[in-house]
């Protein structure tokens, strides 16, 4: 799969920059709108009021964000596509080196279910989980440090809200998962 995957970029520099560079300005994008909304707080915990000009650039930074965020998500589903579409060619290339005594001894499903199935597979997991949570992952870290930057006693509240929150979850997958199948 790593050469496959090494293949694919190697076969469409230009697809894998663009998404790479499309899910860095998603991030950077993200963290435009909350910016925004601390200067207009403060604006008007100042008693300046806020103007409408200052409403107007925050709905726009967050069209631009969610903009961002949508392309950044055409651009993983466009190369994840190219991958599947450069293993389901490597698994091509495989079938023509299988000998007919493998053909004859195994099932015409399962080996079609390779194609199908698995490629697939391997595509919704790549275009809906990992790239999509490795750049939520890099856009929760910028929220932090943004956070972070502006009060740290509020950015350690967060970090042991979340952490919190996180270790319930898996608390609750150890203890209630295993117990699922005996209703």
């Amino acid at each position: 799969m790593r050469n496959i995957a090494k293949k694919v970029i190697h076969d469409h520099p230009k697809s894998f920059i663009s998404m790479v560079l499309l899910i860095i300005l998603s991030i950077i994008t993200s963290l435009l709108p909350p910016l925004a909304l601390e200067q207009i707080v403060n604006h008007l915990m100042d008693q300046k009021g806020a103007s409408l000009l200052f409403a107007l650039a925050y709905l726009g930074l967050i069209v631009l964000s969610d903009l961002f965020a949508s392309a950044q998500n055409i651009s993983i589903t466009i190369f994840g596509q190219k991958l599947t579409h450069g293993m389901r060619s490597a698994l091509v290339q495989k079938l023509n080196t299988i000998t007919t005594g493998y053909l004859t001894n195994h099932e015409s499903g399962s080996i079609a279910s390779v194609f199908v199935n698995d490629a697939d597979t391997i595509n919704s997991l790549y275009s809906e989980g990992v790239v999509g949570m490795i750049a939520d992952l890099f856009q929760l870290i910028g929220l932090l440090f943004v956070v972070f930057t502006r009060s740290i006693g509020l950015g350690f509240i967060i970090l042991m809200l979340t952490s919190h929150k996180l270790l319930l979850k898996v608390l609750y997958h150890l203890i209630y998962q295993p117990f699922r199948g005996f209703r």
